[in-house]
């Protein structure tokens, strides 16, 4: 979900959305799941029961996240929240979820590349 969060790509589904807006939307986005983030983190990290034990690093998850908010945030809860964004500011349904030019990942694209061209 999170290779929505990207504002070329919402500006491509939402033309009628400024650079500014969209870009705005995004970290708006990024920002207010930022304790959800943290919270996924430290499950992630040390399970859904040994939140509380782990207490003395905290900090450092949520320094962590700071530091690197898009690679640390959970994509499927910013992608619901922009979407809601999207459709409260356009007074439309969103259309987020639709293929764009910004949605290619060169990674992605040199493993996919590997793996059909071997498939020949």
């Amino acid at each position: 979900e999170s290779h929505f969060l990207n504002p070329k790509h919402v500006k491509a589904c939402h033309p009628g959305l400024s650079d500014q807006d969209a870009v705005r939307l995004v970290d708006q986005c990024l920002h207010e799941t930022r304790s959800k983030s943290v919270d996924m983190l430290r499950k992630k990290e040390f399970g859904g029961g040994n939140v509380i034990r782990h207490t003395h690093l905290n900090q450092a998850l949520e320094n962590l996240v700071d530091q690197h908010l898009f690679r640390f945030t959970h994509g499927k809860t910013a992608l619901r929240l922009l979407q809601t964004k999207l459709q409260n500011q356009l007074g439309e349904k969103s259309q987020i979820e639709k293929s764009s030019p910004y949605l290619s990942d060169p990674l992605l694209s040199k493993i996919a590349m590997r793996i059909w061209r071997d498939k020949k």
